[in-house]
């Protein structure tokens, strides 16, 4: 046989590209939705677990916000040649009002009164993204046979969205 021939099963020629690949897929505006939706709710989903579970995450939550405040602080100085530092409010923000913010969520306990009425605004949509994103991924799977990481993914998140808002609604305070 010569080399040149081509052989049982493979395709002279440049190799598909995995977008050609992907375009080929039956059921594509299906997955993209999942995606989507998979994605939404699995931000929404992580931000009610982290909610409820807030006294443990506070530290966290209130190190990254000061370290952002702080970086804020300092880019804006250095690029400004310290000259933002001639502006009476400016001084006043870095003096008494900076760490106001990193302060709220380091003292969480005292402060997650005023934080339980927005809870609902994380868990109502991780439930609902989750719950569509799990649809189109049975949907997907039943069709297309392509859609099973779709399931698992919102099937687990989904699971944790609603064991944590009834959580919530049980004892009405976060952990």
């Amino acid at each position: 046989m010569d080399n040149q021939e081509e052989k049982i099963g493979f395709k002279s020629g440049e190799p598909n590209s995995v977008d050609e690949l992907e375009k080929k897929l039956p059921g594509k505006p299906l997955r993209v939705f999942a995606k989507l939706f998979t994605i939404f709710g699995v931000i929404f989903s992580s931000v009610t677990i982290m909610y409820y579970l807030l006294p443990i995450f506070s530290f966290i939550i209130g190190f990254m916000i000061g370290a952002v405040i702080t970086a804020f602080m300092v880019v804006s100085v250095v690029l400004t040649l310290g000259g933002v530092l001639t502006f009476e409010g400016y001084r006043s923000w870095i003096g008494n009002h900076m760490y106001d913010v990193p302060s709220f969520f380091f003292n969480v306990g005292e402060n997650s009164v005023k934080l339980m009425p927005y809870f609902y605004v994380a868990a109502i949509p991780a439930i609902v993204l989750t719950s569509l994103g799990l649809l189109l991924g049975i949907i997907g799977q039943a069709k297309y046979k392509r859609c099973v990481g779709y399931i698992v993914t919102n099937a687990v998140f989904l699971t944790l969205a609603v064991f944590f808002t009834f959580l919530f609604i049980a004892t009405g305070i976060p952990f």
